[in-house]
Formats: structure tokens, sequence, C-alpha cells
């Protein structure tokens, strides 16, 4: 009786403890409010008509997410994930069982990829590096209504930090193995009355772990010719990164019902594809049968 009687007060403690703070909650409880134009018009994101999904440039940053198959990977109902192509970075995506997989230029995902409302229209180079971004909304189900073809299994919207005149900016480096190196920066300024601009830009560069050498340099004594002259036997590496990428945006704002925003990208994506390496040769079980 005295131990039920313990548990009955320990448990009555906890019960007052749990209802204390539900009804004063602290600061750290409170959701930040998310403003979304998944239909042209900002609206709350609670009060959106659409199974949608948004990722602010906070929720980003804590995650360290740097392409935009990383943030899309914890999206319900959508699979994007990234290949290595023969044209280039590419992307499969599915939402809710609709896409694309082949990143054939021929072909258009069921699934549309949007930069500040503009359609990109290819899974090739689609992982887009999510450079001064506002942040990321994912629209599952059809959206044909509001934008148009290949958007069957959703849409994709990427919405980049609009220019503010504030002056504000910020620059990072990260600096890592095989000579890593990762630089971001970002300015916002104002350049007359009612006129701002804002510029970006990323650089990221690492070596390959997996070099591909020619045989025939590499080993003079198997008798291969060696293409390369016998003088640099290493003809590349596999696995590298070599990726440039600026942005600016002109925004004349001259009232509320008035905004024109300008904006030019400049891509350049040089790298090898993923490292492939043979690890088991020769099994004697393994046989070919016509």
């Amino acid at each position: 009786m005295r131990l039920c009687a313990i548990s009955g007060v320990a448990a009555l403690s906890a019960l007052i403890s749990v209802a204390a703070n539900a009804q004063a909650p602290g600061p750290s409880a409170q959701l930040a409010e998310v403003v979304v134009t998944a239909e042209y018009r900002e609206e709350k994101l609670q009060n959106t008509p659409i199974a949608i999904s948004a990722f602010t440039s906070e929720a980003i940053e804590q995650q360290g997410a740097n392409k935009l198959s990383d943030i899309l990977s914890s999206a319900p109902s959508v699979q994007l994930r990234s290949q290595s192509a023969a044209f280039g970075e590419s992307v499969t995506a599915y939402i809710r069982g609709f896409g694309q997989a082949d990143f054939d230029p021929a072909f258009e995902p069921g699934v549309g990829l949007y930069i500040d409302d503009v359609y990109y229209p290819r899974l090739t180079g689609a992982n887009f590096d999510l450079l001064d971004v506002e942040r990321v909304e994912v629209l599952r189900g059809p959206q044909g209504t509001l934008y148009g073809r290949n958007s069957e299994g959703g849409a994709v919207r990427f919405v980049t930090r609009k220019p503010t005149g504030d002056g504000g900016g910020y620059v990072t480096g990260t600096y890592g193995s095989r000579d890593r190196i990762n630089l971001r920066a970002s300015s916002d300024f104002r350049l007359a009355q009612n006129l701002t601009a804002r510029l970006s830009g990323t650089y990221a560069s690492q070596n390959g772990y997996v070099d591909v050498l020619d045989y025939g340099c590499a080993v003079p004594s198997s008798g291969v010719p060696a293409y390369s002259g016998g003088l640099k036997c290493k003809q590349y590496s596999l696995g590298d990164i070599g990726y440039t990428a600026i942005r600016g945006i002109l925004r004349y704002n001259p009232s509320d019902k008035l905004e024109v925003r300008l904006s030019l990208d400049y891509n350049r994506d040089k790298h090898n594809n993923g490292a492939e390496v043979l690890v088991y040769g020769n099994n004697p079980i393994a046989t070919w049968r016509p």
C-alpha cells in the first residue's frame, strides 16, 4: 500500500507538471508563420487548400542541404533522387507515383519544376543548388489548373530571395578532404528610390576519389598501346566536383500594386560521373549461357 501511494503521488505530480507546461508555453513552443504563393498570391500555409510542404531558408540551413534532392528527401510522397547521367547531373522525380526516371532531354517529367515561376522542362541539370533560396514549395497532386502541362504528379517551386535594399549579406566557406572548397556569398543593396538589387554566387570544387588511368601507360608490359604517349598515365578522376553559379536580381517596386523583377542566372557544372570500382572478378560460379 505504501508503494502504491508513492507511485500515485508521483503520477499526480507528473500530470500537474504537464498541465502547467501546456497552459504556459515558452517562446520555443511557438511555431513560425509560413507564407506561400502556391496559388500566385500570398497566403498562410495552413490556409492553402492544397497538399503542400514548404521548406524555409531556416529549415534548409538546419538540415545542411545544398541541393534540391537533399531537402526533398524528407517530403511525404515525394521521390527526388540525384543520378549521374551522360549529359550532366540529373534527378529522378516522382510525386505520388507520377513522374519520370529517364534523364533523356527528349522527355519531360510528370513533375513540374519551377524557378521563380519559370518552368524548367528537363530532368538533366535539375538538381538545383540551393543558392540564396527563400523557400522551396512542394505541391502534391495534379496542378494542371494553375501550372499547365507536365504537372500530373505535382509541382516543385524554387523561390529565391527578393532584393529589399537593406544592405545585408553573408559569406560562408568550407574546406575539407580531397581539397574540397565551398564558397557562398550574397549581397543586397539599393540602387535608387524603389530600385534594389541582389547579387549572390557559389563555388564548389573537390577532387575525385577514383583515378582513371591509361592502362597501356600504367602497365607497359601488357602490350596495350598507350594513348597518352607514356607521359601522363592519369586521365581524369571520377566523383569530382566543379560547380560555379551566379545569380543577379533587379527589383523595381514603385507601389504595392506594381513590382517588376529581372533576374539573370549563370551556371557552370563541370565534373565527371560518379565512380564505379570492380571489387570482385573471375567468379568461377558465374557462367554465360546463350
